[in-house]
């Protein structure tokens, strides 16, 4: 089971950034009731403007990335600094009772930590 707990969170992580990243061009899962105050100032910019298209790429293009065995952790960083500001969107603006957001982060982190050694050399 221990070999396969990478592989199976990892193709789950994949497959939410996938489908994530294909809704913003086709919209096939509609958003939740929309949020007030700055987080609805902060979504109508993002949703005007050419941001949510590129990350929409970056999602789909990491989350490929992640179903290959040998470019898996440049796919991890490609969904790092969206997946910092999934954390952060949802801390700063009180959205902490998602349960996306918590089986999301703590699958991005189980596969972080699968590629430890990567990010040893990375950062040596």
């Amino acid at each position: 089971m221990k070999n396969y707990l990478p592989i199976i969170v990892k193709a789950i992580l994949a497959l939410s950034f996938l489908l994530a990243g294909l809704n913003k061009f086709f919209g096939f899962v509609q958003p939740t009731p929309s949020a007030s105050g700055q987080a609805e100032a902060f979504l109508g910019i993002l949703f005007s403007s050419y941001i949510r298209p590129l990350v929409g790429v970056l999602e789909i293009v990491g989350a490929v990335l992640l179903f290959s065995k040998r470019f898996s952790f440049i796919g991890l960083l490609i969904l790092l600094p969206i997946m910092v500001n999934i954390i952060g969107f949802h801390v700063w603006y009180g959205y902490l009772g998602n349960g996306n957001l918590i089986v999301g982060t703590a699958g991005f982190l189980v596969v972080a930590y699968f590629h430890r050694e990567d990010f040893k050399r990375l950062l040596k």
